[in-house]
């Protein structure tokens, strides 16, 4: 038997106006418990077509979360999925908003979204984005109006759930159909190139504290996480993928050298890449080079630890990584790699 679902809505947060380690501040009252248990599936499974484990590149970024792939039909539609609580927990934070997305023709729709973050612990919370539907109970205390900037606009809430309660229903974006799930821990630290850059600068700390949601269920559910996952084998120990390759060219780069000043705001991102699915992804800031693993210039990675040229989907992308790894020159153009790095290179940084 279901625990009923209460709500009270107790006003405005501001989600991160004092975050504690990559997550918003705990409650007065929550339970400590770092390793709890996710016994319940968190959506109905066999609706699901794979997951891309965390941290995934959006644009020329990585975020700290993990894809969720909802499978369609002939047409490229796909239908609502259920989205349960895991474990028991709390709702505490409920964004109402407006996310432009691209329909298939191309043209730019405003679609209104729902993100949800569970608190689970003291040092465990969860978040759900791309949200469509709202169960009752959440609904009744949700912002009646989206707003177009999620910053600062996330509503504290105090909802118990437990595991399996419905929270939302989603058919993930419009083309892809895919939607979000993201787990913070606070006694976990990611071992990134750079981990002072991500530890004082505002939205890096997510990435410093994600963790893998499919590793804190039971065997049996996690099992099944796992033949959906994308890049991770079956009979791996954890399923995170750490971006960032110290000393070669894999992972995150910034804009500017590292300025512990600097601990707010946009944190400069300048380029990811990373393998997905065996294809090699060289993103930057509105330009793309996607390597397939049969081209000539395929290579890990996570192996470049001096000079390469990967040419593929996008044109190609030169790439010149200095001795001590921090630092990295980058050319990109339309067409195959010229006979060496041409003039006009980038120097991005960890």
């Amino acid at each position: 038997m279901r625990i009923p679902l209460v709500a009270v809505a107790v006003g405005l947060w501001i989600a991160f106006a004092a975050p504690a380690a990559g997550q918003s501040r705990p409650s007065p009252d929550c339970r400590s418990d770092p390793a709890p248990m996710f016994s319940a599936p968190f959506t109905d499974l066999d609706a699901i077509k794979q997951i891309l484990p965390p941290a995934v590149i959006s644009g020329e970024r990585f975020k700290n979360r993990s894809y969720v792939w909802i499978r369609t039909d002939a047409d490229g539609d796909a239908p609502e999925v259920p989205v349960f609580a895991p474990t028991d927990a709390v709702v505490t934070g409920i964004t109402y908003f407006l996310q432009p997305m691209n329909r298939r023709d191309g043209s730019v729709a405003m679609v209104d979204q729902y993100i949800l973050r569970l608190e689970v612990s003291c040092e465990v919370q969860i978040r759900f984005d791309h949200m469509d539907r709202l169960s009752p109970p959440l609904a009744a205390v949700a912002p009646a109006v989206p707003v177009e900037d999620t910053r600062n606009a996330e509503v504290q809430v105090r909802v118990p759930v437990a595991a399996g309660d419905l929270l939302a229903h989603t058919a993930g974006t419009i083309v892809a159909h895919n939607w979000d799930i993201i787990v913070a821990n606070s006694t976990v630290t990611r071992e990134f190139a750079n981990r002072q850059r991500y530890a004082v600068a505002g939205d890096l700390q997510w990435l410093l504290r994600t963790d893998c949601a499919f590793d804190y269920a039971p065997p049996a559910l996690r099992a099944q996480y796992y033949a959906l996952l994308v890049d991770v084998a079956a009979d791996a120990d954890g399923c995170f993928v750490m971006p960032d390759t110290p000393g070669a060219v894999a992972g995150g780069w910034f804009r500017a050298p590292f300025d512990p000043a600097d601990q707010f705001g946009d944190p400069g991102w300048a380029l990811a890449i990373a393998t997905t699915n065996g294809q090699v992804r060289v993103q930057g800031p509105g330009w793309h080079v996607w390597v397939s693993p049969d081209a000539a210039t395929w290579t890990d990675p996570r192996t470049v630890t001096g000079e390469h040229c990967y040419a593929g989907q996008g044109g190609y992308a030169w790439l010149r990584i200095s001795a001590d790894g921090d630092r990295m020159e980058v050319a990109h153009g339309g067409g195959g790699c010229p006979r060496s790095m041409p003039g006009g290179a980038v120097t991005v940084f960890r």
